[in-house]
């Protein structure tokens, strides 16, 4: 036989227990994401906080500026935020709404 096979079965042998619990843990760490995901979904059950973080870009590409509005004032890009529908239309921002205070993530993240 090969040195270097004897090599790598004497480490398997050694740790054999430690292996199999690290895949055990592995698969059940698997198992929970795959559950949690087909459960709660990709952005958990109320989207509101992960949805704030987007509003900005779309108010920014719609020539808004740098914004983060309230969202229930424009029911349009909730629809849009929410993938209820595929396309936003700037024509369906009122002239007036709120908005919040922006967020850290969107500081952080300022277009130019």
């Amino acid at each position: 036989m090969n040195d270097g096979f004897k090599k790598v079965c004497a480490f398997l042998s050694r740790h054999a227990g430690g292996l199999t619990l690290l895949l055990v843990m592995l698969a059940a760490a698997a198992a929970g994401g795959v559950f949690l995901f087909a459960v709660v979904g990709p952005l958990g059950p109320d989207h509101s906080n992960e949805l704030v973080w987007f509003t900005p870009s779309v108010m920014f590409a719609s020539g808004k500026g740098m914004v983060c509005p309230v969202e229930m004032d424009i029911p349009a890009l909730s629809d849009f935020l929410r993938m209820k529908t595929a396309v936003f239309n700037p024509a369906d921002i009122p002239d007036k709404f709120g908005v919040w205070q922006l967020s850290p993530f969107c500081q952080s993240h300022y277009y130019s």
